[in-house]
């Protein structure tokens, strides 16, 4: 990277990684780590299958939290 860099290439390399580009990559890298966030959020481990009920309750109002925050504050005049 440093090469790179130093040797002017970076400007090149950029015109590659376009906002659509970009994009792509991040919804991608979305779909591929949705599973292992629900199975974290429901409490499933490799060791462990079934779902801890708990978990699902907590990160269903940490979920819900978030959204009331994020759109009541995003909506006020």
């Amino acid at each position: 990277m440093t090469v790179i860099g130093e040797a002017g290439g970076m400007s090149k390399l950029l015109k590659l990684f376009t906002p659509l580009v970009n994009g792509v990559y991040l919804t991608i890298l979305g779909f591929q780590l949705r599973g292992m966030f629900l199975e974290g959020m429901m409490g499933v481990s490799d060791t462990s299958i079934t779902i801890q009920p708990r978990s699902v309750i907590f990160s269903f109002c940490s979920c819900c939290y978030y959204c009331f925050v994020y759109f009541d504050g995003r909506y006020q005049y």
